[in-house]
C-alpha cells in the first residue's frame, strides 16, 4: 500500500508541475471549464516530460538516487510564479466567472455513449494486461528493459549506452517513458510491473482527455465527445 501511494504521489507531482506550467506559459483571463480540462490533460503530459528531464539532469549531475524533494521544489517554484502572475493579472482586470455550456439532450446522449465506450476500452485494457502483463514486443524489449537497466545500474547508468551487443534494444530512443517509470520506482523504492501498466493507462487517458478537452474548448462539447468517441472506436488505440 505504501509503495502504491508513493507511485501515485510521483504521478500527482508530475501532473501538478505540468498544469502549473500551462498557467505560466498560456495565461488566460477568461477561464472556463473546457479550458481547465484542457490544461489538466495537456499539463499531465507536459509534467511527465518535465519531471523526466529533471531526472535526467540529476543523473548527469551524479544524483542517481532521485529524491521527491526535487519534484516538490519544482512544484513550489512553479506555484510561486503562478501566484505572482495571477496577482498581477488580478490587479489589471478581474477574472469573469467560469463560463458553462448548457447541456442539450443530444450531448447527454453522446456522454452516455462515450461512457460506455470508455468502460469497454478499460475492460479491453484489463484483458490485455491479464494476457500479457509485461506488454508486447516493444514494451518489454525496449521501454521496460531500458527502465530496468537504468534503475539497476545506479551510478554506472551511462555504460548501458555503450554496451556491446545492445544496439538491438534501440538505446537511441527517447528516455521520457523509461525515466518516468524509473522515477516512480525510485519513489516506491522497488521495481513493480504495475508502474509501466499504470503509465500505459495514464498516457491513454491523457491522450483521450487532450482530444476531448481541445475539441470541446475550440469547437464545443458535442465535437469533443464525437472526436473522443472516434478515437476510442479505433481497434488499435488501446492495443498500441
Amino acid at each position: 500500500m505504501i509503495a502504491a501511494f508513493l507511485c501515485s504521489l510521483s504521478a500527482i507531482l508530475s501532473v501538478t508541475a505540468g498544469v502549473l506550467l500551462t498557467f505560466i506559459l498560456l495565461p488566460s483571463r477568461k477561464p472556463d471549464v473546457h479550458g481547465l480540462l484542457l490544461r489538466l490533460f495537456a499539463g499531465g503530459g507536459l509534467g511527465i516530460g518535465v519531471t523526466s528531464c529533471l531526472y535526467f539532469v540529476c543523473l548527469l549531475a551524479g544524483l542517481s538516487r532521485y529524491s521527491p524533494a526535487f519534484d516538490l521544489l519544482l512544484c513550489v517554484m512553479l506555484g510561486g510564479i503562478c501566484l505572482v502572475l495571477s496577482r498581477r493579472g488580478a490587479a489589471k482586470e478581474e477574472n469573469p466567472p467560469l463560463e458553462t455550456e448548457k447541456h442539450s439532450l443530444f450531448q447527454v446522449f453522446l456522454a452516455a455513449i462515450f461512457s460506455l465506450e470508455l468502460l469497454a476500452s478499460l475492460a479491453s485494457f484489463v484483458f490485455a494486461f491479464l494476457k500479457a502483463p509485461h506488454g508486447k514486443w516493444d514494451a518489454w524489449l525496449i521501454w521496460n528493459m531500458h527502465a530496468r537497466f537504468l534503475y539497476r545500474s545506479g551510478e554506472r547508468w551511462p555504460e548501458v549506452f555503450s554496451a556491446v551487443g545492445m544496439d538491438w534494444s534501440h538505446w537511441d530512443y527517447p528516455l521520457l517513458l523509461p525515466l518516468a517509470i524509473v522515477r516512480s520506482w525510485r519513489y516506491a523504492g522497488q521495481e513493480s510491473i504495475a508502474v509501466p501498466i499504470a503509465f500505459a493507462i495514464l498516457f491513454s487517458l491523457l491522450t483521450l482527455g487532450l482530444l476531448l478537452g481541445a475539441l470541446s474548448y475550440l469547437r464545443g462539447r458535442t465535437q469533443g465527445f464525437l472526436g473522443a468517441m472516434i478515437l476510442l472506436g479505433s481497434p488499435f488505440f488501446i492495443v498500441m
